[in-house]
């Protein structure tokens, strides 16, 4: 049981990363700066944080677990300012009824939603980390969609 329970804890330089990707992409890039600053080792580990249109790099396996704990709400709110590209990829992701919900409060212009793209990217990586889903690299290839 205490394996388990070690296993299950999160490191310090983990939960600022969960920190840091719940926060509006302005704030992020202002204190990764500040982090950088104060603390160079950890630069490459933020520096591979991902960004919300990345995601629609990954498997849609995956994208589609990472996005079923979240209300249609909250997903449109994340989707309303993307791209196209994007938002097909997202959309593409979830089941039919999902995706139309989506669809129509996307019409309604949502808000907020840099903090309901933290929320998803905060989920991606606790997924990433517990082996759930693949790294966003091993998608690199993939050329079809793009941020």
């Amino acid at each position: 049981e205490l394996v388990a329970r070690a296993s299950r804890r999160v490191s310090g330089l983990e939960r600022l990363e969960d920190i840091l990707l719940r926060l509006g992409p302005q704030a992020r890039e202002e204190a990764c700066e500040h982090l950088r600053l104060a603390c160079p080792g950890a630069s490459g580990r933020l520096n591979a944080l991902p960004l919300f249109p990345e995601l629609a790099l990954g498997d849609v396996e995956d994208l589609r677990l990472c996005l079923s704990a979240f209300s249609t709400a909250l997903l449109a709110a994340a989707l309303g300012a993307e791209e196209p590209a994007v938002r097909v990829a997202f959309l593409d992701a979830l089941p039919g009824v999902a995706a139309d919900l989506v669809r129509e409060r996307l019409a309604g212009e949502p808000s907020g939603g840099g903090a309901a793209q933290g929320e998803i990217l905060a989920r991606w990586r606790g997924l990433e980390r517990a082996g759930r889903v693949r790294a966003l690299a091993d998608a690199a290839t993939r050329t079809d969609v793009g941020p």
